[in-house]
């Protein structure tokens, strides 16, 4: 055999080796990583018993009472409006396309037209703004399958009142529409304070509708600086704001309930409907105290509650930034959940996108700044026939972002007033709309 044979055939023989080498470190490694995974349970809930009594010393909620305080009856909306709202039925959906489509146009006629067939409908949300406490009932042990969807019925319903408020005011009705802007404000903090993220988001969502809407109602008489004075003056009076808790309680618990019926690494207890790859069982099976039985239920419950006592932790450390508390919770997260803990695989169930949670909080408080400064442009113009051009000749102090500590910046285009929030540094934010216009349309304003 000569030279170059046996070179060759030696390479083909450490090729071979190496192969085998590298396939049984493979195995090997998917063998031990199976390993690691069951022994993983058992070590973790070793340590469940300490860790659930520090995770209740914190206070944050143990079993589904502790979601939501107990809500009176009469400080509640009534059971008849609560029913309907959570139904899952799409609220006046034809109506409400009607006008949405006739308000588009300004088409004002027609969308008073159909305004006028839901006037029973809009007084129920009229008086259920007035209640001290909007609470729906859940049952929070259904942890990822608990279903919300009052939250879309109180978004259109925002909305229409927000279009009434428009219709009314191209009347000559501003009493009137300020009234439906005072309701859509008032529902939107009532649904922000139910207890989860969603519902927070859902409520800063219909606070910012009724914004926009008072600056429509005051743009229908752009020439009017009393008519806009009067506007502000009602926008002004509106000093409630979002708590800036997050996760919201019932966000927690429902964690908690995931991990506590879980039967196994990839199925959870359900009742009524069969989700997905979920065990269907009675209300009955599910587990609603306790560390429930078995070394995966503990020791996912363990992670869960490990994971919120340091979430609770972050939260606390930075009182009244919950955008930069998001932020630090995000990473948290990220490398609490993304490391070697092998009992996670369903982790992306239970995480939200905090930081962004934070930023449209510490947004939501400066809308009424910056809604009341676009309004005080708006008598400027009608007074002097020019729109000011500084925070000087606005006559109000300059309106600072939270989130940058840096004051928003005033310009006039095409004829429209706006304030400019500079956009973070931080890609969370990178998609923002950070400018604010008024008159919201270019369209000719409703003369005295």
């Amino acid at each position: 055999m000569g030279f170059k044979d046996k070179v060759a055939k030696t390479g083909k023989r450490s090729w071979v080796w190496g192969c085998g080498v590298v396939a049984l470190l493979v195995v090997g490694g998917l063998a031990a990583a199976a390993v690691l995974s069951y022994v993983d349970y058992p070590v973790v809930a070793l340590r469940s018993g300490k860790v659930v009594q520090e995770y209740r010393a914190t206070g944050m909620p143990w079993v589904a009472e502790d979601v939501f305080p107990d809500v009176p009856a009469e400080d509640n909306a009534s059971p008849e409006f609560l029913a309907m709202a959570s139904s899952g039925k799409p609220w006046m959906s034809d109506e409400t396309r009607r006008i949405q489509i006739a308000m588009s146009k300004y088409d004002y006629a027609t969308a008073k037209k159909e305004l006028a067939g839901i006037e029973d409908q809009l007084a129920e949300f009229e008086a259920a703004s007035r209640v001290k406490t909007l609470y729906f009932e859940k049952d929070w042990d259904m942890n990822s399958h608990v279903r919300i969807p009052e939250f879309a019925v109180f978004k259109s319903a925002v909305r229409t009142l927000g279009y009434r408020a428009e219709v009314r005011a191209s009347d000559g009705d501003l009493e009137g529409a300020l009234s439906d802007l005072r309701t859509g404000w008032r529902l939107g903090h009532l649904i922000g304070n139910q207890p989860t993220n969603i519902g927070l988001l859902v409520g800063i969502a219909c606070e910012a509708i009724i914004f926009r809407a008072s600056l429509d109602v005051a743009g229908v008489r752009q020439n009017d600086e009393a008519w806009i004075a009067r506007v502000r003056k009602e926008i002004d009076g509106w000093d409630q704001k979002f708590e800036a808790t997050i996760p919201r309680s019932g966000d927690i618990y429902m964690r908690i309930a995931l991990a506590r019926n879980l039967t196994s690494r990839y199925a959870f207890i359900t009742s009524g409907d069969d989700w997905g790859d979920s065990d269907s069982r009675e209300d009955g099976d599910l587990v609603r105290n306790g560390i429930g039985a078995g070394a995966v239920r503990q020791a996912y419950l363990t992670r869960f509650l490990e994971s919120s006592i340091g979430v609770k932790r972050i939260a606390d450390a930075y009182p009244g930034k919950p955008y930069r508390a998001g932020l630090e919770i995000d990473q948290f997260l990220k490398k609490e959940f993304y490391g070697m803990n092998l009992s996670d695989p369903y982790i992306e169930l239970t995480q939200s996108n905090y930081a962004q949670l934070g930023a449209a909080i510490e947004k939501s408080w400066v809308m009424p700044e910056l809604n009341s400064a676009i309004l005080r442009a708006g008598e400027v113009r009608a007074k002097t026939g020019s729109w000011p051009t500084t925070w000087e000749e606005l006559g109000v102090e300059p309106v600072i972002d939270p989130l940058t500590e840096m004051p928003a910046v005033i310009s006039i285009r095409k004829n429209q007033f706006v304030i400019s929030l500079k956009k973070p540094s931080d890609e969370v934010l990178s998609n923002q709309n950070l400018d604010f216009l008024f008159p919201t349309t270019r369209r000719a304003p409703i003369e005295k």
